[in-house]
C-alpha cells in the first residue's frame, strides 16, 4: 500500500477533529441537562426557568475557555423538523424602493410599467425585477427616458441627471435595490436576536432578493411573523449624561441590594438553588459605589469602580464592569434585561428615560462589552426626528483621511435636526434603529442644512454599516413571507425517534448482512461503516450544519452506498483467489482493480450532491451536504481505513485468515451464463408499456400529484383525539375554502390528518394567511367533538413555487449533461455516454409513471422538493451501477483486444452480477427501513429510492449497456467483418474468458 504513513497520520488527524468537535455536542447536551433538572420542580418542567438558565449561562466559559454560546455555535446541531420551530423565507419586495427613488411619480407610463413588471414576475421569477420593469417601460414609453422620472434632488449623489441613459438609471437602481437587501438582512439580524431562541439562523439565498430565516422553538407565529414583516424604525433621540441618570441607578441598586439581601436572610428561599450570573450579582454593600462610577473620575479618566471596588458593590453595581462607561460584560446582558424588566426598575426610573443597549458590542481587554446608552424620550413617545427626515447617507474618507459617514436631511427634516443639535451641543444624540442604537455621538455644534459628518474611531466597514442603518427609514423596502413552515414540538420529538430508528435499523441490517455474506472481511467493513457515520457527523458538526430529517435520510443512504465499494473490492478479490493468487495478491489486486469502478461512482454521486445543493433550498441542502460529505467520508473509511485493517488483520493473525465469503456465500453467483443482453428488447418493451401506462393514469388522475413546494398554497397538519376518514373531512371543509384545490390525506397515523389547499396561493399577505385559516377553522367546526388541533403549518407562494419546479427541472438537466460530459471523458466514446443518459432518463421517467400507478392502489404520494433529491440520488445510485460495468468491459477489450463489444458485454455483465445484487440488497433494504421507520415526511422519498433502486439495477443490466451493443457493438462487428476478420470464434457467453489476463 502506497504512502500507509500520510494515509495513518491522515485518519488520524480527521478522527481527532471530528471527536473534538463532537464533544462540544457532549457538552451543551450536558448544559441542557442541568437546565432541566434547575427548572424541574416536583415533577414539572418549568420552560421559562430552563430559558432563564441557559440565558444565564450564555455568556459563561462552559468547557475550558469556551463560552455556552461558543459551544452552542460548534455543536451538531438539530434541524426544525426534528426539534420544532419555525422557518420563513422572506422577499424583499423592490417595488417601493423604485416607486420612492421616483419621488412616488404619479406618471401614467411608470406606474403602468410597474404593475405590469410585477405581473411579468409571477411567470419568470428568474430574471430580476428592475430588468422586467425597464422592458415595460420602454415597451409603454420608448420616446421617454426614465431619467425624467428619476432626475431628482435625492437621486443626484446616485449620479442620475436629467441626461442619464436608461441604463444607468436602471443600474443606479439596482444598486439600491441591493443595499435595501444587505439592509434588511441586518435589521432582521438584529430582529432575530430579540426572539431569545438557541441557535437562531438567517442566511441570504444567492442570486436573490430573499432571505431564509430558522427560529427553533418559537411558539408564538403570529409575533414572528409581525416582527419580521414590520418596517425599520429609525429614530434620533436626547441622551442623559451620566450624572443626571446616576441618582436613579443609585436608588434602584439600594432596593434590588436590599431585596436579595432579604430573599438570603429567609430560611426557604436559602435553599433555592441560583444560576451563576444571579450568583455574580450576589453581593451585596455599600450601593454608593454605583454613584462613584458613574459620577466621580480618576486621574487616569477611569471611573472609580474601574480603579477598585474597596466597598463591595451591590446587585446593580456589580453588573456594570465596562471600564469608563455604562456597559456590562456580554455574559450579563440576560441578568441585566432582567433588573431592568423588574417591577422595582419600572416605579423607580423615570417614564422618560429609556436604557437602550448599543447595537454591536465593544471589545476592551480580550473582553466584550455591551453599552446601555441612557435615552430621553418624550412623553408620548414621538421623536423630534425619525429616519423620513434622512435623505441619505453614504460612508466617505474624511480630510484627515478617516473613514466618516456623510448624512443629509429633507428640507424639513433640517430644521428640526439643526435645532436638536443647537440645543444638545456638548451632548450625546442617539440614533436609534429598532430599538437599538446604533451611534450616539457628541454635537459639536449648530448643523444647518442638514449635511452632517460623523466621524470617531471608525473602520471602514463600519461606517458602510452605519451609512446603511441610516437610510433604513428613508427608502422603505418591505418583506412579505413567500415560504413558511411551523413545526410543532411534538412532531419534532416523533421525527427524532422515527430517526433515530431507521437509523439504527439501517446500520444493523446492513452490518449483519455484511458479516453474513463477507465473514470476516465483513466485519471489517462495518467497523469501517461505523467509522464512516463517525466521520459524518463530526464534519457536519466541524461546519455547524444541523441535521435534519432528510439530513438522516441522507445519512441512511450513505450507509448503504459506502458499503458498495468494499463490495466491489471484496468481490474483486474473490476472483482473484478464485485464479490462485495468495491473500496478499489477492487483496494488493483486488483493491488495486476496483479502485478506477470506486472513484468514477463517486465523482458522480458527488456531482450530484453539489447540483442538489446549489439549486436545493432548505431540506434537499441538507440532504445534499449530508451526501456529498458521506462521498468524501466513505472513500476514507472503505478503501483506505477498510485496507489498513485488513493488512494489519492478514499479517498478526495467521492462526485465524481473513475470509472474504461464507460457507453460505462461497458459490453463490458462481459461473453465471445468463444471456442478459439477449432480454433486451423484451426489457425495452416493458419499460416503454410501464411508462406509457404511468403517464396515461397520470393524465386520467388530472395531471401529478404535485405537493405544495411544486403548485404554491398552504399545508396544514391536524390532529385528532380519534381514527379520522379523510374523505369525509375534505367533504365538510371544501365549501369553507370556496371549492379551491383541496386534498386531505392521513399523514402517519390514523387520528392525524394532512390539509393542502390552494386557497388564495397567489396572496401572500398575512391578512390572506388568517383568513386561510379562519376557513380551516370553519370547516372544522363540524368536528369539534373530536378535538383538531394545528399541529403544523406550511406555505410556499407562488412565486418560489415556479422557483422550485425551474430549478428542479434545472437540476436534473445539468445531472444528465455533467454525467455525459464525465462518461465520455473517462470511456472515450459517445456512445457510452448517451446510453447511461438514456437509461439514467429512463430511470427518473419509471420512477415518475410508478407514482400515479401507486396511486391506482390508494398510495398517494406527493411529488416535492424531497422527490426530486430522491430522483437524483436514485439517477446516482443507477450510474453506479453503469459505471461498474463499464469499468468491467473496458478492462476486457484492453486485456483482450482481439475480441468485439458483443463478446464481451455479457462475460462483463455476469462477471459483475455478484456485486450488482449485492449493492441492491443492502441499499434496498436500508430504503425500505426508512419507507417503514422514516415517518410520513420521508415517506414519497423512500418510495420513489425503492422504485428506483429495483429500476435502476434493471436498467444498468437490461438497458444501459444493451444501448451500447445496438449503437456501437453491432456497428463495431459489421466494420471487423467487412475487413474480413473472425468474430465468431470466441463462446461470447462464458465470462472465464475475460480471466485470460491472469
Amino acid at each position: 500500500m502506497r504512502n500507509k504513513g500520510l494515509i495513518i497520520a491522515l485518519t488520524v488527524v480527521v478522527t481527532a477533529l471530528c471527536a473534538y468537535f463532537l464533544f462540544f455536542t457532549y457538552v451543551s447536551r450536558g448544559v441542557q441537562q442541568k437546565a432541566v433538572a434547575y427548572a424541574t420542580k416536583n415533577g414539572k418542567l418549568n420552560e421559562g426557568e430552563r430559558q432563564h438558565y441557559l440565558d444565564s449561562v450564555w455568556r459563561a466559559p462552559v468547557f475550558g475557555p469556551f463560552t455556552y454560546r461558543e459551544v452552542r455555535q460548534s455543536e451538531l446541531g438539530l434541524g426544525l423538523d426534528l426539534k420544532g420551530g419555525m422557518h420563513v423565507t422572506l422577499e424583499v419586495s423592490p417595488v417601493e424602493i423604485v416607486r420612492a427613488m421616483s419621488g412616488n411619480s404619479k406618471d401614467p407610463a411608470f406606474n403602468k410599467a410597474l404593475a405590469d413588471a410585477q405581473e411579468a414576475q409571477k411567470v419568470n421569477s428568474s430574471t430580476p425585477f428592475t430588468t422586467l420593469f425597464a422592458q415595460a417601460y420602454q415597451r409603454l414609453a420608448p420616446s421617454k427616458p426614465l431619467a425624467t422620472i428619476f432626475a431628482n434632488t435625492t437621486n443626484k449623489s446616485r449620479g442620475i441627471d436629467i441626461n442619464s441613459s436608461n441604463e444607468k438609471v436602471i443600474g443606479a437602481i439596482d444598486k439600491e435595490v441591493e443595499e435595501a437587501i444587505d439592509r434588511s438582512f441586518n435589521i432582521l439580524r438584529t430582529r432575530v436576536d430579540k426572539f431569545g431562541v438557541n441557535q437562531p439562523s438567517i442566511q441570504r439565498v444567492k442570486g436573490t432578493g430573499r432571505l431564509q430565516i430558522e427560529l427553533p422553538g418559537v411558539d408564538n407565529p403570529d409575533r414572528v411573523r409581525k416582527l419580521l414583516q414590520g418596517q425599520a424604525k429609525l429614530e434620533f433621540w436626547e441622551v442623559w449624561n451620566q450624572n443626571e441618570v446616576a441618582p436613579y441607578l443609585v436608588t434602584l441598586d439600594q432596593q434590588l441590594s436590599a431585596k436579595l439581601a432579604a430573599a438570603k436572610a429567609a430560611p426557604a428561599a436559602a435553599a433555592t438553588p441560583t444560576t451563576d450570573t444571579t450568583a455574580t450579582a450576589a453581593a451585596t454593600g455599600d450601593s454608593t459605589s454605583l454613584a462613584a462610577q458613574l459620577a466621580k473620575k480618576t486621574k487616569a479618566g477611569k471611573t472609580a469602580a474601574d480603579s477598585a471596588n474597596a466597598n463591595k458593590p451591590g446587585v446593580l453595581s456589580k453588573l456594570f464592569t465596562m471600564p469608563g462607561r455604562l456597559g456590562v460584560n456580554l455574559r450579563d446582558t440576560a441578568a441585566m434585561n432582567t433588573i431592568l424588566r423588574s417591577p422595582e426598575a419600572k416605579a423607580t426610573l423615570p417614564p422618560t428615560l429609556a436604557l437602550l443597549w448599543s447595537l454591536k458590542p465593544t471589545t476592551i481587554d480580550k473582553q466584550e462589552y455591551l453599552e446601555l446608552i441612557p435615552v430621553r424620550k418624550t412623553r408620548d413617545g414621538v421623536p423630534m426626528l425619525s429616519g423620513e427626515a434622512v435623505n441619505d447617507a453614504r460612508a466617505d474618507i474624511g480630510q484627515s483621511g478617516q473613514p466618516e459617514v456623510l448624512m443629509n436631511m429633507t428640507p424639513a427634516g433640517s430644521r428640526k435636526w439643526a435645532k436638536m443639535t443647537a440645543a444638545n451641543i456638548g451632548r450625546q444624540v442617539a440614533m436609534v434603529l429598532d430599538d437599538y442604537v446604533c451611534s450616539a455621538p457628541v454635537v459639536q455644534g449648530e448643523i444647518t442644512g442638514g449635511g452632517t459628518s460623523i466621524t470617531g474611531s471608525f473602520q471602514i466597514e463600519d461606517t458602510q454599516d452605519l451609512a446603511n442603518q441610516l437610510k433604513a427609514g428613508k427608502l422603505p423596502a418591505p418583506t412579505r413571507i413567500v415560504e413558511e413552515a411551523v413545526v410543532g414540538p411534538s412532531l419534532g420529538k416523533e421525527a427524532i425517534n422515527q430517526g433515530l430508528y431507521s437509523s439504527l435499523a439501517g446500520v444493523v441490517i446492513i452490518m449483519l448482512f455484511m458479516a453474513f455474506y463477507y465473514g470476516r472481511a465483513g466485519i471489517v467493513a462495518d467497523i469501517a461503516l461505523l467509522f464512516n457515520i463517525f466521520l459524518i457527523l463530526g464534519v457536519l458538526a466541524q461546519f455547524g450544519t444541523a441535521l435534519t430529517l432528510p439530513g438522516i435520510a441522507g445519512l441512511i443512504l450513505v450507509m448503504g452506498t459506502s458499503v458498495d465499494a468494499n463490495v466491489l473490492i471484496f468481490e474483486r478479490i474473490r476472483e482473484e483467489l478464485d485464479h490462485g493468487l495468495s491473500l496478499t495478491d489477492a487483496i494488493n489486486k483486488g483493491y488495486s482493480r476496483a479502485f478506477s469502478a470506486i472513484f468514477d461512482s463517486n465523482v458522480t454521486t458527488m456531482l450530484i450532491a453539489v447540483i442538489l445543493g446549489f439549486f436545493g433550498t432548505g431540506p434537499v441542502q441538507n440532504f445534499a451536504i449530508t451526501l456529498g460529505i458521506g462521498v468524501l467520508t466513505s472513500f476514507l473509511s472503505a478503501v483506505f481505513v477498510s485496507r489498513l485493517i485488513i493488512e494489519w488483520m492478514v499479517k498478526g493473525n495467521e492462526n485465524h485468515p481473513m475470509t472474504f465469503s461464507t460457507a453460505i456465500s462461497r458459490n453463490l453467483f458462481k459461473n453465471l451464463n445468463f444471456d442478459i443482453v439477449g432480454k433486451r428488447k423484451l426489457a425495452y418493451t416493458f419499460s416503454t408499456v410501464f411508462i406509457i401506462v404511468g403517464f396515461a393514469l397520470m393524465a386520467y388522475q388530472g395531471g401529478p400529484n404535485l405537493g405544495v413546494d411544486f403548485k404554491g398554497g398552504r399545508a396544514y397538519v391536524v390532529d385528532f383525539n380519534k381514527t379520522m376518514v379523510a374523505s369525509d373531512v375534505a367533504d365538510k371543509i371544501r365549501p369553507s375554502f370556496q371549492d379551491a384545490g383541496l386534498e386531505v390525506k392521513q399523514y402517519g397515523s390514523p387520528d392525524r390528518l394532512r390539509i393542502t389547499t390552494g386557497y388564495l396561493a397567489e396572496d401572500e399577505s398575512p391578512a390572506a394567511d388568517a383568513k386561510v385559516v379562519a376557513a380551516l377553522n370553519q370547516g372544522l367546526q363540524a368536528y369539534s367533538a373530536d378535538a383538531p388541533v394545528i399541529k403544523s403549518t406550511s406555505k410556499v407562494g407562488a412565486t418560489i413555487a415556479d422557483d422550485i419546479k425551474r430549478t428542479s427541472v434545472l437540476s436534473l438537466g445539468l445531472t444528465l449533461l455533467g454525467i455525459f460530459v464525465y462518461v465520455l471523458f473517462r470511456f472515450e466514446k459517445w456512445q457510452y455516454s448517451m446510453a447511461a443518459v438514456v437509461a439514467l432518463f429512463h430511470d427518473a421517467l419509471l420512477v415518475i409513471a410508478a407514482f400515479p400507478i401507486a396511486r391506482l392502489f390508494g398510495a398517494n404520494y406527493e411529488m416535492d422538493q424531497i422527490f426530486v433529491a430522491a430522483l437524483l440520488t436514485v439517477i446516482g445510485f443507477s450510474m453506479n451501477d453503469t459505471v461498474v460495468i463499464y469499468d468491467r468491459i473496458r478492462e476486457y477489450l484492453r486485456e483482450n483486444p482481439k475480441l468485439t463489444f458483443a463478446q464481451v458485454v455479457n462475460p462483463a455483465l455476469n462477471s459483475t452480477f455478484s456485486r450488482t445484487m449485492i449493492t441492491f440488497t443492502t441499499v434496498f433494504l436500508v430504503v425500505f427501513v426508512m419507507y417503514v421507520f422514516g415517518g410520513e415526511t420521508l415517506r414519497s422519498f423512500s418510495f420513489a429510492m425503492i422504485i428506483g433502486v429495483i429500476f435502476g439495477t434493471y436498467s444498468s443490466l437490461f438497458i444501459a449497456t444493451p444501448i451500447i451493443l445496438d449503437t456501437y457493438g453491432k456497428k463495431e462487428e459489421r466494420e471487423r467483418l467487412a475487413r474480413g476478420e473472425d468474430v465468431t470464434g470466441v463462446d461470447a457467453g462464458t465470462p472465464k474468458l475475460s480471466q485470460a489476463n491472469v
